[in-house]
Protein backbone atom coordinates (compact mmCIF):
# COMPACT_ATOMS: atom_id res chain seq x y z
CA UNK A 1 0.00 0.00 0.00
CA UNK A 2 1.29 3.09 -0.70
CA UNK A 3 1.76 6.36 1.10
CA UNK A 4 -1.20 8.24 -0.23
CA UNK A 5 -3.60 5.29 0.44
CA UNK A 6 -2.23 4.92 3.73
CA UNK A 7 -3.53 8.61 4.24
CA UNK A 8 -6.73 8.29 2.70
CA UNK A 9 -7.37 4.97 4.96
CA UNK A 10 -6.23 7.13 7.77
CA UNK A 11 -8.29 9.70 7.01
CA UNK A 12 -11.04 7.41 6.27
CA UNK A 13 -11.12 5.80 9.81
CA UNK A 14 -11.03 9.49 11.26
CA UNK A 15 -13.90 10.54 9.92
CA UNK A 16 -15.59 6.91 10.54
CA UNK A 17 -14.55 7.48 14.55
CA UNK A 18 -15.20 10.99 14.51
CA UNK A 19 -18.95 9.83 13.46
CA UNK A 20 -19.07 7.21 15.65
CA UNK A 21 -18.22 9.32 18.63
CA UNK A 22 -21.03 12.26 17.25
CA UNK A 23 -23.74 9.35 17.45
CA UNK A 24 -23.08 8.45 20.54
CA UNK A 25 -22.69 11.84 22.06
CA UNK A 26 -25.98 12.15 21.07
CA UNK A 27 -27.38 9.71 23.71
CA UNK A 28 -29.06 12.10 26.60
CA UNK A 29 -31.91 11.59 29.50
CA UNK A 30 -33.43 14.87 30.32
CA UNK A 31 -36.94 16.04 31.42
CA UNK A 32 -39.85 17.88 28.94
CA UNK A 33 -40.39 21.48 30.52
CA UNK A 34 -43.49 21.57 32.44
CA UNK A 35 -44.83 24.43 34.66
CA UNK A 36 -46.64 23.15 38.33
CA UNK A 37 -48.31 26.10 40.49
CA UNK A 38 -48.10 25.54 43.68
CA UNK A 39 -50.69 23.33 45.15
CA UNK A 40 -50.80 21.50 41.76
CA UNK A 41 -50.00 17.63 40.90
CA UNK A 42 -48.19 16.92 37.33
CA UNK A 43 -46.49 14.20 35.78
CA UNK A 44 -42.80 14.89 34.65
CA UNK A 45 -41.48 12.77 31.12
CA UNK A 46 -38.11 11.41 31.52
CA UNK A 47 -36.94 10.94 27.55
CA UNK A 48 -34.13 8.85 26.04
CA UNK A 49 -32.75 9.61 23.29
CA UNK A 50 -30.20 7.17 22.44
CA UNK A 51 -28.20 5.79 19.01
CA UNK A 52 -27.43 2.27 20.83
CA UNK A 53 -29.18 -0.46 22.73
CA UNK A 54 -29.52 0.65 26.29
CA UNK A 55 -31.12 -2.65 28.65
CA UNK A 56 -31.50 -0.44 32.18
CA UNK A 57 -30.70 3.15 33.91
CA UNK A 58 -30.41 4.73 36.96
CA UNK A 59 -30.04 7.98 37.55
CA UNK A 60 -30.19 10.73 41.04
CA UNK A 61 -33.07 13.13 40.56
CA UNK A 62 -33.11 16.19 42.95
CA UNK A 63 -36.45 18.38 43.71
CA UNK A 64 -36.49 22.05 44.49
CA UNK A 65 -37.75 22.58 47.54
CA UNK A 66 -41.48 22.83 47.67
CA UNK A 67 -41.61 19.83 45.08
CA UNK A 68 -42.17 15.86 45.98
CA UNK A 69 -42.56 12.90 44.33
CA UNK A 70 -46.01 11.19 45.12
CA UNK A 71 -46.20 7.89 46.60
CA UNK A 72 -48.64 4.87 46.17
CA UNK A 73 -47.81 3.11 49.73
CA UNK A 74 -44.12 3.32 50.44
CA UNK A 75 -43.78 3.21 46.41
CA UNK A 76 -42.80 6.23 44.07
CA UNK A 77 -45.84 7.17 41.67
CA UNK A 78 -43.77 5.77 38.40
CA UNK A 79 -44.86 4.90 35.39
CA UNK A 80 -43.18 2.89 32.82
CA UNK A 81 -43.66 3.86 29.05
CA UNK A 82 -44.55 1.79 25.93
CA UNK A 83 -41.04 2.06 25.15
CA UNK A 84 -40.01 -0.76 28.24
CA UNK A 85 -41.61 -3.99 28.18
CA UNK A 86 -43.29 -6.39 30.90
CA UNK A 87 -39.89 -7.21 31.78
CA UNK A 88 -38.66 -3.92 33.27
CA UNK A 89 -39.24 -3.25 36.92
CA UNK A 90 -38.59 0.08 38.25
CA UNK A 91 -36.95 1.01 41.73
CA UNK A 92 -36.41 3.62 43.76
CA UNK A 93 -34.14 4.98 47.07
CA UNK A 94 -34.04 7.95 48.82
CA UNK A 95 -30.35 9.13 49.16
CA UNK A 96 -28.99 10.52 52.18
CA UNK A 97 -28.51 14.16 49.70
CA UNK A 98 -32.25 14.07 49.71
CA UNK A 99 -31.92 13.16 45.92
CA UNK A 100 -33.97 9.83 45.21
CA UNK A 101 -32.32 7.26 43.29
CA UNK A 102 -34.40 5.68 40.46
CA UNK A 103 -33.66 2.81 38.61
CA UNK A 104 -34.86 0.10 36.13
CA UNK A 105 -33.72 -3.39 34.41
CA UNK A 106 -34.62 -6.11 32.13
CA UNK A 107 -35.36 -9.44 34.18
CA UNK A 108 -34.89 -10.67 30.40
CA UNK A 109 -31.91 -8.72 28.88
CA UNK A 110 -34.46 -6.82 26.44
CA UNK A 111 -33.28 -3.89 25.24
CA UNK A 112 -35.34 -0.69 24.98
CA UNK A 113 -37.63 -0.05 22.20
CA UNK A 114 -36.66 2.90 19.57
CA UNK A 115 -34.14 5.58 19.67
CA UNK A 116 -36.56 8.67 21.51
CA UNK A 117 -39.50 9.49 23.60
CA UNK A 118 -40.33 8.98 26.84
CA UNK A 119 -38.90 6.31 29.12
CA UNK A 120 -41.01 7.02 32.64
CA UNK A 121 -43.50 9.45 33.61
CA UNK A 122 -42.63 10.35 37.37
CA UNK A 123 -45.90 12.23 39.45
CA UNK A 124 -44.93 15.32 42.09
CA UNK A 125 -46.55 17.83 43.81
CA UNK A 126 -45.67 21.04 44.42
CA UNK A 127 -46.77 22.57 48.14
CA UNK A 128 -48.78 25.82 48.55
CA UNK A 129 -44.85 27.49 49.50
CA UNK A 130 -43.67 26.68 46.31
CA UNK A 131 -41.75 29.62 44.50
CA UNK A 132 -39.95 27.51 41.62
CA UNK A 133 -36.43 26.08 41.53
CA UNK A 134 -34.35 23.01 39.58
CA UNK A 135 -34.90 20.61 39.07
CA UNK A 136 -31.78 17.99 38.47
CA UNK A 137 -30.62 14.24 37.31
CA UNK A 138 -26.93 13.25 37.83
CA UNK A 139 -24.67 10.15 37.89
CA UNK A 140 -26.96 8.81 34.84
CA UNK A 141 -25.74 5.41 33.86
CA UNK A 142 -27.43 3.50 30.71
CA UNK A 143 -26.26 -0.64 30.65
CA UNK A 144 -25.35 -1.24 27.13
CA UNK A 145 -25.20 -4.94 25.47
CA UNK A 146 -22.25 -5.53 27.29
CA UNK A 147 -23.80 -4.70 30.51
CA UNK A 148 -21.37 -2.24 30.66
CA UNK A 149 -22.04 1.56 32.41
CA UNK A 150 -22.29 4.20 30.35
CA UNK A 151 -22.66 7.16 31.85
CA UNK A 152 -24.82 10.48 30.33
CA UNK A 153 -24.56 14.51 30.78
CA UNK A 154 -26.14 15.57 33.90
CA UNK A 155 -29.21 17.53 33.08
CA UNK A 156 -31.01 20.37 34.78
CA UNK A 157 -34.07 22.22 33.90
CA UNK A 158 -36.06 24.96 35.64
CA UNK A 159 -39.51 24.13 37.38
CA UNK A 160 -42.35 26.26 38.26
CA UNK A 161 -45.03 28.38 37.12
CA UNK A 162 -44.10 30.53 34.06
CA UNK A 163 -46.89 33.22 32.87
CA UNK A 164 -47.25 36.09 30.54
CA UNK A 165 -47.63 39.14 32.58
CA UNK A 166 -47.41 42.39 31.29
CA UNK A 167 -48.61 45.67 33.04
CA UNK A 168 -47.52 49.16 30.60
CA UNK A 169 -48.96 52.31 29.62
CA UNK A 170 -49.77 52.21 25.92
CA UNK A 171 -47.94 54.73 23.76
CA UNK A 172 -49.76 58.03 23.71
CA UNK A 173 -49.82 61.73 22.56
CA UNK A 174 -49.83 64.86 24.25
CA UNK A 175 -49.94 68.71 23.76
CA UNK A 176 -48.20 71.34 25.65
CA UNK A 177 -50.15 72.62 28.43
CA UNK A 178 -52.92 69.63 28.12
CA UNK A 179 -53.75 67.05 30.78
CA UNK A 180 -53.85 63.97 30.00
CA UNK A 181 -55.88 60.66 31.41
CA UNK A 182 -53.62 57.59 30.64
CA UNK A 183 -54.04 53.92 31.83
CA UNK A 184 -52.33 51.48 33.16
CA UNK A 185 -53.09 48.28 31.68
CA UNK A 186 -52.47 44.79 33.47
CA UNK A 187 -52.63 41.72 31.22
CA UNK A 188 -52.03 38.50 33.27
CA UNK A 189 -52.28 35.04 33.37
CA UNK A 190 -51.25 34.73 37.16
CA UNK A 191 -54.26 35.95 40.10
CA UNK A 192 -52.59 38.86 41.32
CA UNK A 193 -53.91 40.46 44.84
CA UNK A 194 -51.49 43.63 44.67
CA UNK A 195 -48.63 45.69 43.36
CA UNK A 196 -45.98 48.27 43.58
CA UNK A 197 -44.27 49.89 40.39
CA UNK A 198 -42.17 52.84 39.89
CA UNK A 199 -43.07 55.98 37.45
CA UNK A 200 -40.21 57.48 35.99
CA UNK A 201 -41.04 60.79 33.44
CA UNK A 202 -39.21 62.82 31.02
CA UNK A 203 -38.47 66.56 31.43
CA UNK A 204 -41.66 68.46 30.68
CA UNK A 205 -43.98 66.00 32.05
CA UNK A 206 -45.35 65.63 35.46
CA UNK A 207 -48.43 63.56 37.22
CA UNK A 208 -51.59 65.96 38.44
CA UNK A 209 -51.60 65.12 42.51
CA UNK A 210 -54.05 62.44 44.01
CA UNK A 211 -55.31 61.34 40.12
CA UNK A 212 -54.65 57.73 40.24
CA UNK A 213 -58.12 56.03 40.56
CA UNK A 214 -58.24 52.38 40.11
CA UNK A 215 -60.54 50.53 37.34
CA UNK A 216 -63.27 48.29 38.30
CA UNK A 217 -60.94 45.16 38.29
CA UNK A 218 -59.90 46.69 41.38
CA UNK A 219 -62.52 45.33 44.56
CA UNK A 220 -63.36 47.47 47.20
CA UNK A 221 -60.49 46.15 49.52
CA UNK A 222 -58.43 47.87 46.91
CA UNK A 223 -56.45 50.95 47.70
CA UNK A 224 -54.17 52.70 45.72
CA UNK A 225 -51.38 55.37 46.94
CA UNK A 226 -48.45 57.26 45.78
CA UNK A 227 -45.16 59.23 46.90
CA UNK A 228 -42.68 60.80 44.52
CA UNK A 229 -38.88 60.66 45.18
CA UNK A 230 -36.04 63.24 44.51
CA UNK A 231 -35.11 61.26 41.62
CA UNK A 232 -37.94 61.93 39.94
CA UNK A 233 -39.94 58.72 39.88
CA UNK A 234 -43.04 58.68 41.41
CA UNK A 235 -43.70 54.76 43.19
CA UNK A 236 -47.67 53.39 43.26
CA UNK A 237 -48.51 50.70 45.91
CA UNK A 238 -51.89 49.21 45.76
CA UNK A 239 -53.06 46.78 48.42
CA UNK A 240 -56.25 44.68 49.68
CA UNK A 241 -57.28 44.95 52.80
CA UNK A 242 -59.32 41.64 51.79
CA UNK A 243 -56.85 39.83 49.91
CA UNK A 244 -58.81 40.14 46.77
CA UNK A 245 -58.16 39.27 43.30
CA UNK A 246 -57.75 41.76 40.56
CA UNK A 247 -60.66 40.52 38.43
CA UNK A 248 -60.19 39.81 34.54
CA UNK A 249 -56.89 39.40 32.62
CA UNK A 250 -56.94 42.03 30.74
CA UNK A 251 -57.68 46.13 30.55
CA UNK A 252 -57.10 49.24 32.35
CA UNK A 253 -56.21 48.51 36.04
CA UNK A 254 -55.50 52.40 37.36
CA UNK A 255 -55.92 55.70 35.26
CA UNK A 256 -54.00 59.04 36.76
CA UNK A 257 -53.39 62.66 34.55
CA UNK A 258 -50.38 63.64 33.26
CA UNK A 259 -49.82 67.41 32.57
CA UNK A 260 -47.39 67.95 29.69
CA UNK A 261 -45.35 71.75 29.91
CA UNK A 262 -43.33 73.75 27.69
CA UNK A 263 -39.89 71.49 28.41
CA UNK A 264 -41.52 68.55 27.36
CA UNK A 265 -39.10 66.95 23.84
CA UNK A 266 -41.01 66.36 20.61
CA UNK A 267 -40.80 62.75 21.46
CA UNK A 268 -40.12 60.96 24.85
CA UNK A 269 -40.33 57.97 27.39
CA UNK A 270 -42.35 56.81 30.52
CA UNK A 271 -40.45 53.74 31.73
CA UNK A 272 -42.07 51.52 34.17
CA UNK A 273 -39.63 49.70 36.42
CA UNK A 274 -39.38 47.89 39.68
CA UNK A 275 -42.90 46.00 39.07
CA UNK A 276 -43.78 43.38 42.10
CA UNK A 277 -46.74 41.82 42.00
CA UNK A 278 -48.64 39.69 44.67
CA UNK A 279 -50.57 36.62 45.32
CA UNK A 280 -53.32 35.53 47.55
CA UNK A 281 -50.34 33.28 48.85
CA UNK A 282 -47.93 36.29 49.46
CA UNK A 283 -46.30 35.29 46.71
CA UNK A 284 -44.01 37.53 44.67
CA UNK A 285 -43.64 37.79 40.77
CA UNK A 286 -41.18 40.42 39.14
CA UNK A 287 -42.78 41.57 35.80
CA UNK A 288 -41.08 42.99 33.05
CA UNK A 289 -40.11 46.74 32.47
CA UNK A 290 -42.13 48.73 29.85
CA UNK A 291 -41.34 51.68 27.98
CA UNK A 292 -44.13 53.79 26.53
CA UNK A 293 -43.41 56.55 23.34
CA UNK A 294 -45.31 59.92 23.84
CA UNK A 295 -45.01 62.07 21.00
CA UNK A 296 -45.98 65.92 21.57
CA UNK A 297 -48.72 67.23 19.08
CA UNK A 298 -46.87 70.23 17.25
CA UNK A 299 -48.38 73.53 18.74
CA UNK A 300 -49.45 74.57 15.20
CA UNK A 301 -51.56 71.59 15.03
CA UNK A 302 -53.78 72.79 18.02
CA UNK A 303 -56.58 75.33 17.83
CA UNK A 304 -55.29 78.64 18.44
CA UNK A 305 -58.24 80.62 20.44
CA UNK A 306 -60.61 78.08 21.02
CA UNK A 307 -59.48 77.27 24.38
CA UNK A 308 -62.47 75.17 25.12
CA UNK A 309 -62.35 73.70 21.68
CA UNK A 310 -65.86 73.83 20.74
CA UNK A 311 -65.27 74.65 17.26
CA UNK A 312 -65.67 78.54 18.10
CA UNK A 313 -63.63 81.91 19.45
CA UNK A 314 -65.71 84.15 21.73
CA UNK A 315 -66.20 85.46 24.89
CA UNK A 316 -66.19 82.79 26.79
CA UNK A 317 -62.40 81.55 25.88
CA UNK A 318 -61.44 84.89 26.28
CA UNK A 319 -62.95 84.87 30.12
CA UNK A 320 -61.22 81.48 30.50
CA UNK A 321 -57.81 83.11 29.33
CA UNK A 322 -58.38 86.00 31.66
CA UNK A 323 -58.64 83.51 34.65
CA UNK A 324 -55.56 81.50 33.84
CA UNK A 325 -53.41 84.61 33.93
CA UNK A 326 -55.03 85.98 36.86
CA UNK A 327 -54.82 82.84 39.01
CA UNK A 328 -52.72 80.07 37.23
CA UNK A 329 -55.59 78.01 36.54
CA UNK A 330 -54.87 76.23 33.59
CA UNK A 331 -58.71 73.88 32.21
CA UNK A 332 -57.47 74.07 28.86
CA UNK A 333 -54.87 72.96 26.63
CA UNK A 334 -52.57 75.04 26.44
CA UNK A 335 -51.43 75.62 22.91
CA UNK A 336 -54.70 76.84 22.42
CA UNK A 337 -54.03 79.59 24.96
CA UNK A 338 -50.38 80.77 23.76
CA UNK A 339 -51.48 82.81 20.96
CA UNK A 340 -48.04 83.82 19.64
CA UNK A 341 -46.17 80.82 20.54
CA UNK A 342 -43.43 81.70 23.24
CA UNK A 343 -44.32 79.10 25.49
CA UNK A 344 -45.79 81.71 27.45
CA UNK A 345 -49.40 82.83 28.13
CA UNK A 346 -49.56 86.31 28.93
CA UNK A 347 -51.47 89.84 28.22
CA UNK A 348 -49.72 89.92 24.22
CA UNK A 349 -51.84 86.63 23.69
CA UNK A 350 -54.80 87.95 25.85
CA UNK A 351 -54.70 91.57 23.28
CA UNK A 352 -53.87 88.78 20.07
CA UNK A 353 -57.19 86.72 21.41
CA UNK A 354 -59.40 89.83 21.84
CA UNK A 355 -58.47 91.25 18.31
CA UNK A 356 -58.93 87.67 16.54
CA UNK A 357 -62.86 87.82 18.19
CA UNK A 358 -63.49 91.39 17.44
CA UNK A 359 -61.89 91.30 13.68
CA UNK A 360 -61.34 87.37 13.15
CA UNK A 361 -57.91 87.60 12.48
Amino acid sequence: MNKINIIKLILLLTLLFGAMSAAWAEDRFYIDAVNIEPGETKTLAFNLDNSQDFYGFQADISLPEGVEIVMTGNKADITLSPRMDASYTVVSNLLSSGAVRLGTFSTSHTPINGNSGALIYLKVSADDSFAGGTISLTDILFIDASDRDVQLPDFSIDLGAVHNNSFYIPDFKISVGETKTVSIILDNETPFTAFQTDIYLPEGLTIETNSFVLSSRAAGTHSVSAKSFSDGRTRIACLSTGNDVFTGNSGELLNFNITADKDVAETCQIELRNKIFSMANAKEYLVPNSTTNVTTVELQDATSGDLNEDGSINTIDLNMMIDHIVSGTLNFKFANGDMNSDSTINSIDLNILIDKIINGN
